[in-house]
């Protein structure tokens, strides 16, 4: 669905949490149609070392790396905003963040996150059946050599 809405992204240093040695974090401002929400960058520039106009950080050894971070995310958040448009008529900051963070785009604050099932390994599907076979062993409903087959089997598995 085509949306008339305009993202903008502001990038600011949030100089009342400079930290002991004297750095301020970096955050980004996502408005869309008025309303917005605020994104830690993860980075931090000492005050004098934040251009203002350009909203980027310079004069230090490490302010390349920063910029270039700072683009990603930038670069990122835009990414991010065109793909929600495709699928909702109607985006909210709070949506792009979520979808930032890899959470569902619907996802309230507060509300418990979900789980994401990891697909086990082939060691962990070996280990996972050698744990089944041991069991059968014992109850002597499977063979000991069936059992030692699988074993030799992980540890060539493991090699691999």
């Amino acid at each position: 669905m085509k949306s008339n809405q305009k993202l903008t992204l502001l990038l600011w240093q949030r100089k009342s949490k400079v930290d002991a040695k004297g750095y301020a974090p970096i955050y980004c401002r996502m408005s869309i149609d008025g309303s917005d929400q605020e994104l830690a960058t993860g980075r931090k520039v000492q005050p004098d070392e934040w251009d203002m106009e350009t909203k980027r950080a310079k004069g230090y050894p490490d302010s390349k790396r920063t910029n270039q971070k700072l683009n990603q995310i930038t670069t990122d958040l835009e990414r991010h905003f065109t793909l929600l448009q495709l699928d909702y008529e109607q985006v909210t900051p709070l949506m792009l963040k979520n979808v930032y963070n890899g959470l569902p785009a619907t996802q309230k604050k507060g509300a418990p996150k979900p789980e994401i099932q990891e697909t086990p390994t082939l060691l962990q599907l070996a280990d996972m059946n050698i744990n089944s076979l041991e069991k059968m062993v014992n109850k002597n409903l499977r063979s000991n050599e069936t059992l030692k087959q699988w074993r030799a089997t992980r540890k060539k598995l493991k090699l691999l």
